[in-house]
């Protein structure tokens, strides 16, 4: 009965693996949709392209400044294949977020959280889910650069400012420290 038990946890764990992999296979059209979803939901004047690029995606995605053309967003193809569509409307709102609000490129923990609001802002009037995305955030590794703070802290900051509690959060916990400080509040 114990051997039974085993298998039939790893075939439901194989199957639920197979969901969620499923789920966060997004494509660039799937992409080019989210961003004009938040574009059209939040009536903003932007234009520009999707591409997939990852040695300008600085990890995930990054706006690419181009000066007074349209503006572009490079995304790591690797991160199509694990983030899911709810996501991706917060990383690229973010990332029209540091469009609109003019960051020329030289990144700070401020500019990364006024982008991080604001992003969250155009997702949610968009439709899309701040507590999922949250929840998503802290299950990657806390990544910490003095440039865009600790990522773990970001989405407690995101928590704080829009009042979502997922319960992730522990102050004390070592997941969350980094040796470059606190992302600021």
């Amino acid at each position: 009965m114990k051997r039974s038990i085993t298998a039939l946890t790893l075939a439901l764990a194989v199957v639920l693996s197979l969901v969620i992999s499923v789920a966060a296979d997004v494509s660039r059209l799937e992409l080019d949709n989210i961003a004009q979803s938040l574009v059209n939901s939040n009536r903003l004047r932007l234009e520009g392209d999707i591409v997939v690029d990852a040695s300008r995606a600085g990890g995930v995605a990054a706006i690419v400044y181009g000066g007074n053309v349209r503006s572009r967003i490079a995304v790591d193809p690797r991160k199509m294949q694990s983030a899911s569509a709810n996501s991706w409307a917060f990383i690229l709102g973010h990332e029209l977020s540091h469009e609109i609000h003019r960051h020329n490129g030289s990144s700070g923990a401020a500019q990364e959280f006024q982008a991080d609001v604001t992003g969250a802002a155009l997702a949610i009037n968009a439709g899309y889910d701040l507590r999922s995305y949250i929840i998503d955030m802290y299950s990657q590794p806390n990544s910490c650069s003095r440039t865009h703070g600790c990522f773990h802290s970001r989405a407690r900051n995101l928590e704080l400012k829009f009042r979502v509690n997922t319960g992730l959060w522990d102050g004390n916990h070592r997941n969350h420290a980094s040796a470059s400080g606190a992302f600021p509040r």
